[in-house]
């Protein structure tokens, strides 16, 4: 997954690799790194607090480690990306084709 790697379409990566004049966020508060936007950015607290209701049932917590390394977490952690609309290539992405959890193991996002 990309988001574990860093290496993903948010502003730090596309600084890193000359894609983008600078690496802050469009909030002003920091760098927009997968931390920043998962955790922190308050541009995106809406899709950050429907984000820890859909995992709470789950007792999944918003921690980077949990967020990123559970696999019950991936759907909810992938949708959110989605609703961000941070990732221009998702955009048109429908959130119902993100499946429900359980259902992902292997799956692919299909992206008309």
């Amino acid at each position: 997954m990309q988001l574990r790697t860093g290496r993903i379409g948010l502003g730090a990566y596309l600084n890193r690799i000359n894609r983008r004049e600078t690496a802050r966020c469009d909030c002003d508060l920091g760098s927009q790194t997968v931390t920043h936007v998962l955790l922190e950015c308050p541009s995106h607290q809406d899709e950050r607090d429907w984000m820890r209701s859909a995992l709470s049932d789950k007792g999944i917590t918003l921690s980077r480690d949990e967020l990123l390394t559970r696999p019950e977490a991936r759907t909810a952690v992938a949708e959110f990306m989605v609703k961000t609309g941070l990732l221009g290539q998702f955009q048109t992405v429908d959130p119902t084709a993100l499946g429900e959890e359980g259902d992902d193991q292997g799956a692919e996002i299909m992206i008309p």
